[in-house]
């Protein structure tokens, strides 16, 4: 039996449907170099065994009590505060050489955008030749008593990065 995988092009950091695991789809992303002509020439494929759903089911919508409340929090302070793990599992990017687009957790660079807000501080833009790359991996582990202070469960935790297509 064949498997005739379609691709994809990702090709704007705002592609968040795209950039998110999906597991009915046995997903999995491939950074690829094409010619002039939109030719195929090979590339790396990114997979990870540890790309799962997100801590919440719903970061659109605040929790009940958040609302019922009305307590003086904003998304910013809450719910969303941990866009990295709820919005994609990756993050593509420009690269100018500054640590905004080397970090995925960076700071702002004015007062309008800081580390806590419920987006990347960085502008949607289309994709060119010299790409930045994060991966974000979720690991979900109850901690029992009987565990601590020692756990194990870290230790199967990895992205892999291969070659992809290469043939000729």
């Amino acid at each position: 039996m064949a498997f005739h995988r379609v691709g994809t092009p990702v090709t704007h950091s705002n592609q968040s449907a795209l950039l998110k695991f999906n597991y009915s789809t046995a997903r999995f992303w491939r950074m690829a170099a094409v010619d002039a002509a939109g030719n195929d020439l090979g590339g790396l494929a990114i997979r990870s065994s540890a790309w799962g759903p997100p801590p919440l089911e719903s970061t659109t919508a605040p929790p009940p009590r958040y609302t019922k409340e009305k307590l003086p929090f904003t998304a910013d302070d809450t719910f969303a505060n941990h866009w990295w793990l709820s919005q994609q599992d990756v993050f593509v990017q420009n690269a100018d050489h500054t640590r905004a687009r080397q970090v995925l957790l960076s700071p702002g660079r004015n007062s309008s955008c800081r580390v806590g807000l419920a987006h990347r501080c960085l502008p949607d833009e289309e994709l060119g030749d010299w790409p930045v790359v994060h991966t974000v991996m979720k690991l979900y582990h109850s901690v029992i008593e009987d565990e601590l202070p020692v756990q194990n469960g870290f230790t199967n935790v990895e992205t892999e990065i291969a070659p992809h297509n290469l043939f000729g």
